[in-house]
């Protein structure tokens, strides 16, 4: 029976000795295409807040191009409330707006949401952040964790 264990226990050590010296082979493809990690940073809006009690709200532009990684929307409200978050654009035919979350609360609720994309969204140098109440009171926040690219 000893001869059993022992065998098993090398067994067993041997077997971890080889999968911790096993390297997997390198990815194919162009590692230039993107590169995480390099400038994350967060950007933060809110309204209808003591801080910031105007509604809509809207962001400078950005600078640069950037890459949104996750997006949270959080708000309390005092009455029914929808708030929503958009990025505006501007070309050729005009400005284009598109939303990206929206968040409805009774009176008196408050909530948060998180949305953690498969997928980066690419922002354009230019675009322009908001957001807005669309009925009641209530106070919004909300924040983006974005890759700033060159």
């Amino acid at each position: 029976m000893k001869r059993v264990m022992v065998a098993v226990l090398a067994t067993l050590f041997a077997t971890a000795s080889l999968a911790q010296s096993f390297v997997p082979p390198a990815r194919p493809g162009n590692p230039d295409v993107l590169r995480l990690g390099e400038e994350f940073t967060t950007l933060f809006v809110s309204c209808g807040t003591p801080v910031t009690p105007d509604c809509p709200n809207y962001l400078e532009p950005l600078p640069s191009p950037a890459l949104v990684h996750y997006i949270t929307l959080g708000g309390r409200a005092t009455t029914n409330c929808s708030g929503w978050l958009f990025v505006e654009r501007t070309n050729e035919s005009g400005l284009q707006r598109t939303e990206l979350m929206r968040l409805v609360l009774i009176a008196g609720a408050f909530d948060n949401l998180v949305l953690t994309l498969p997928k980066p969204i690419r922002l354009e140098a230019g675009d322009v952040i908001g957001l807005a109440v669309a009925q009641g009171t209530c106070a919004m926040l909300a924040d983006f964790g974005v890759e700033r690219l060159d």
